[in-house]
């Protein structure tokens, strides 16, 4: 007879006075292997616990499922929703008519990069500059920062390049050298804020 490989579940029942228990062994987490070699006490023993708080600072404290969805809620927050970060506090939209794309982003890294990519249908006058939108405190540069602007005909046709730029007032202004119509406006880059 050889022995063979693979595992096999057992239950081990012990006759009592009371008839068959289960029986159930002592196993201590230091005789439990990984396939990796290492103890059950090794990988596990460390945590202490598990939290619902994201202000927890004791490292052997595991971040629950609910507080992990949380921090993720609040990320997604962070990183979605230009609408909500171009109108702050104190200013008013732009005059109606401007239309800010889904696909638009305004990201700020914990070191202070603003990353952005504004794409919005605006109605625009030829030869003046137009306020297409705000950034929110916390999102505008110290100094005006001219940014790679585009507009393009509602099709998508005819790009052409144009002075855009964002203002430490939080205006976002771009300029049309184009006749009087409806237009989409792309504008794309990277700034720091302090």
């Amino acid at each position: 007879m050889s022995i063979l490989s693979g595992y096999g579940k057992f239950k081990r029942y012990v006759l009592t006075d009371s008839g068959y228990k289960l029986c159930s062994q002592w196993t201590s987490s230091n005789t439990v292997h990984f396939d990796d070699g290492k103890t059950a006490q090794t990988k596990l023993g460390a945590i202490s616990g598990i939290t619902d708080s994201l202000t927890a600072t004791n490292s052997n404290i595991a971040l629950s499922a609910v507080a992990g969805k949380n921090l993720q809620d609040q990320l997604t927050a962070l990183n979605t929703g230009i609408k909500d970060k171009m109108y702050s506090a104190g200013t008013s939209k732009p005059i109606s008519g401007y239309t800010v794309h889904d696909d638009s982003y305004l990201q700020r890294s914990p070191f202070g990069q603003i990353d952005f990519y504004i794409h919005i249908t605006a109605s625009v006058i030829q030869n003046q500059s137009h306020i297409i939108g705000y950034v929110g405190v916390g999102y505008r540069p110290s100094n005006p920062r001219e940014v790679y602007c585009t507009l393009s005909n509602i099709d998508g046709t005819n790009l052409l390049h144009v002075n855009g730029a964002i203002y430490p007032t939080g205006e976002i202004k771009v300029f049309s050298p184009l006749q009087t119509d409806s237009y989409i406006v792309y504008m794309i880059g990277s700034y720091f804020v302090g």
